[in-house]
């Protein structure tokens, strides 16, 4: 009554386990991907012919991954600010693609990067006028639409990625229309989390010239209705860390702001935050830790471009794709996205400036950082060997 099976995952590694019949096994955070694997043994049968043993069985995936603690997680921040008229956004207007509100033009292009489109419904697209190769007018999504959102948590679930941060900008937040935009973007994430079994958490920008030191009041103001109304902490999927949900509050300590309204910001959040992430130097990271005793939370980016966004006023891929920058899945306003991005050059609209995965000379697939990611959380599960080397390789 019972039977080995061998390599029952899609996987190089060998998993051998002796298995009987009408009992269930589990293998938990299976290969690494933080979801458990069951295995329910319906029949042991044999073949008549060379009568060697086969089990017949039920597999399903608890989706769930953890949302009780940040340590040892890869979490990308995510932006969903991307629109286009007649989305269903209260804005109706093109939005992060497109400098225009009205005209998608490659005069008034402001992204780096083209995404790969291939699987959104046709219906979550809008045609802009720039043209393909193929002579096909180029296609953008909204991040309005909730399939679109769904499609990019389901990427996160099969390779491996626990969940966003997702952005939340103050600058102009106080604007009805802004702020039922970026609410509804939110409802989004939220239910595509809950259906993927991601986690997700709010993640407040406050950099930008327009913010003054009333943002704080504001931060709580909007946080409360989102706690309250939307009830937005009290998902089984919004993260949490010692047992309180996590809010992030990124721009402290931008040029942009004055020294006053920076000194205002610390000495107001400093007894309450725990972890601190920024973008210049482990260094730095380590200097804040010592001196206000809080954890840290490192990041890292694959190249950085501003060419398009800055109509043309800086060089394309400025800093090549040396790493990944876990901290944003979809930027490709500034050529840090990580998901699914068009490869070569013959992948990118005919006309423009565009950034593909092959230019710093190295050909890899459209989600190779989302393989990266996935790779990288095994680490941190130790479900692999920690190594500076890469540990795949493009296919």
């Amino acid at each position: 009554d019972r039977v080995n099976i061998v390599d029952i995952y899609n996987s190089q590694d060998m998993v051998v386990q002796s298995l009987r019949q009408s009992h269930s096994y589990t293998f938990n955070d299976w290969k690494g991907t933080g979801r458990d694997l069951s295995i329910l043994v319906k029949s042991i049968e044999s073949n008549p012919i060379n009568n060697n043993r086969h089990a017949v069985v039920e597999l399903t995936y608890d989706k769930t991954f953890p949302n009780d603690s940040m340590s040892n997680l890869i979490i990308c921040g995510y932006q969903g600010w991307f629109a286009y008229p007649g989305d269903g956004a209260p804005i109706n207007k093109w939005k992060h693609w497109f400098s225009h509100p009205n005209n998608p033009n490659i005069n008034d292009l402001t992204v780096e990067m083209y995404p790969n489109m291939e699987e959104y419904d046709d219906e979550d697209l809008m045609e802009s006028n720039i043209l393909m190769r193929d002579g096909r007018k180029a296609k953008f999504y909204s991040a309005a639409r909730p399939k679109v959102v769904l499609k990019h948590f389901e990427w996160m679930r099969d390779y491996g990625i626990s969940g966003v941060f997702h952005m939340r900008f103050m600058q102009d937040i106080g604007k009805p229309r802004n702020h039922q935009w970026k609410t509804q973007v939110l409802r989004n994430v939220r239910a595509a989390a809950e259906s993927t079994g991601r986690i997700f958490a709010v993640s407040y920008n406050i950099a930008g010239n327009a913010i003054n030191e009333s943002v704080l009041d504001e931060i709580k103001n909007d946080w409360i209705k989102l706690v309250d109304d939307e009830e937005i902490s009290s998902s089984d999927r919004y993260l949490h860390h010692n047992s309180l949900p996590v809010l992030r509050i990124y721009g402290i300590g931008f040029r942009s702001q004055s020294a006053g309204f920076n000194t205002l910001v610390q000495d107001r959040i400093r007894s309450t935050v725990s972890s601190v992430s920024d973008w210049r130097s482990t260094i730095w990271l380590a200097r804040v830790n010592k001196r206000f005793k809080i954890k840290s939370s490192l990041a890292d980016w694959p190249g950085f471009s501003w060419h398009n966004l800055k109509n043309g006023q800086r060089p394309i891929n400025s800093i090549p794709r040396l790493g990944v920058w876990m901290a944003q899945f979809d930027e490709v306003d500034e050529g840090t996205a990580i998901y699914k991005i068009a490869s070569t050059q013959n992948d990118v609209p005919a006309e423009g400036k565009w950034l593909s995965l092959d230019a710093d000379g190295i050909s890899v697939p459209s989600d190779w950082y989302l393989r990266l990611c996935g790779e990288a959380q095994k680490m941190m599960h130790r479900k692999i060997e920690l190594t500076d080397k890469i540990p795949i390789i493009p296919e």
